[in-house]
């Protein structure tokens, strides 16, 4: 057994290390809502690179995971693969706003490209929280994850929640803090 509980055979995935956050189209957003989303997807790249975001999946007790472990369900996210398509390491994203006056921040369908996030919320986010909306979304329509027994442990719930958080950790870190970290808390290890 690797570190963290994580097999030598999925550590050597973590080499993985160059997602991208692909945004094909954007409709019924106004400019500074379109600028707020893409800076927030492209500052999550890094965040999804980094062994902070993959330390804290891989640690993480999800229900309703499908069988997937959090190392896998990492390797699954950093694949880009769209339901079961090609793993091309890019996630592929077309997002709508809409407005509607209730507590619905967002929601998909599960194989959709396309996510769909309530302006109501949009302009009083921050990055991370936009990062964790899209994040959560994206386990329903790429990765067909549903929540419905636990909400809060479910993969899509849990993976918004965390990428939130380790965004917000990230970006707050400063440069040297940020190395300790991963010297410190390594996701994968060396065969030598």
């Amino acid at each position: 057994m690797g570190v963290n509980g994580i097999t030598k055979a999925e550590s050597f995935n973590y080499l993985r290390t160059s997602i991208i956050i692909k945004i094909h189209n954007m409709n019924n957003l106004n400019e500074k809502q379109k600028v707020k989303i893409t800076s927030a997807l492209s500052h999550g790249e890094a965040v999804l690179d980094s062994p902070l975001w993959a330390t804290k999946i891989t640690k993480a007790v999800f229900t309703e995971s499908n069988g997937y472990t959090g190392a896998q369900i990492v390797n699954l996210i950093r694949s880009g693969s769209h339901d079961g398509g090609e793993a091309d390491e890019v996630l592929d994203i077309n997002i709508e706003g809409f407005y509607r006056r209730s507590n619905i921040v967002g929601y998909t369908f599960l194989g959709s490209l396309t996510q769909w996030i309530n302006r109501r919320f949009l302009d009083n986010y921050g990055e991370a929280d936009i990062f964790h909306h899209v994040m959560h979304e994206t386990m329903h329509r790429s990765f067909r994850f549903r929540h419905t027994k636990i909400h809060s442990t479910s993969v899509p719930y849990l993976v918004g929640k965390l990428s939130g958080i380790a965004f917000k950790e990230f970006y707050s870190r400063p440069h040297s803090q940020l190395f300790n970290f991963i010297v410190t808390n390594p996701v994968f290890e060396f065969v030598s």
